[in-house]
């Protein structure tokens, strides 16, 4: 006789609502799932709108109390540096676009200019990244002094920098082009020489070394 086998449900079967329901230790709520499918759909923008929006709008829009929300943000924080912890194999500092694509989805949704400076050694690998400032939906403050403060305590001998426009625009602006030139200059005093700097945008990007304005 034919006997029928249930298997359970694999995760790519169930919708994010749910798996964030479970997530959230709520998995029958379906107040909860109702409000996580109106954040999805919101500006169409799917989860997209979880890096977009702050704690604040999650709970003003959509009716998340403050736990929920929190809990949320904290999701986003922890997938970027999940992220961010699995190392593109061979990551070279003399390849812009493997760095601008290991950074790429870390910035290009920020609202805020963020600023990153990626250290590597004499051989060329990766050492370790730090995140140098968060400024204004336009603008971000970059201390060259510390910068390469951290330089020196990674031990490195290169560093490259990257920070994001929240306009989706990589162009450089007149100040990207003044803090390169300040930044470039301090490596060749620390001998720490800068070798890139990568402006992300929406998906894309703009390399310094690429466009031959560190040499």
């Amino acid at each position: 006789m034919y006997q029928q086998t249930q298997f359970q449900t694999s995760a790519e079967d169930q919708s994010s609502g749910t798996l964030f329901s479970m997530l959230l230790g709520q998995p029958r709520d379906i107040s909860l799932e109702e409000k996580l499918q109106r954040l999805f759909s919101y500006r169409r923008q799917g989860m997209l709108n979880l890096i977009s929006l702050n704690q604040g709008e999650l709970m003003t829009l959509f009716g998340f109390d403050q736990g929920t929300a929190a809990a949320l943000k904290a999701f986003v924080e922890l997938s970027a540096r999940l992220t961010r912890s699995v190392r593109f194999p061979g990551m070279s500092m003399t390849d812009s676009e493997t760095v601008a694509s290991y950074y790429m989805e870390f910035l290009c949704h920020r609202t805020k200019e963020m600023v990153v400076a990626a250290f590597f050694d004499r051989k060329y690998r990766f050492i370790a990244d730090e995140v140098h400032s968060i400024g204004s939906d336009s603008a971000s403050i970059v201390s060259v002094r510390e910068i390469f403060r951290s330089a020196l305590r990674a031990d490195a001998a290169h560093v490259i920098l990257l920070h994001n426009h929240p306009s989706g625009d990589p162009t450089p602006s007149g100040e990207d082009l003044s803090i390169t030139g300040q930044v470039a200059e301090a490596g060749k005093i620390m001998n720490v020489p800068l070798t890139d700097h990568i402006i992300i945008g929406d998906h894309c990007y703009y390399s310094f070394k690429e466009k031959r304005l560190l040499e």
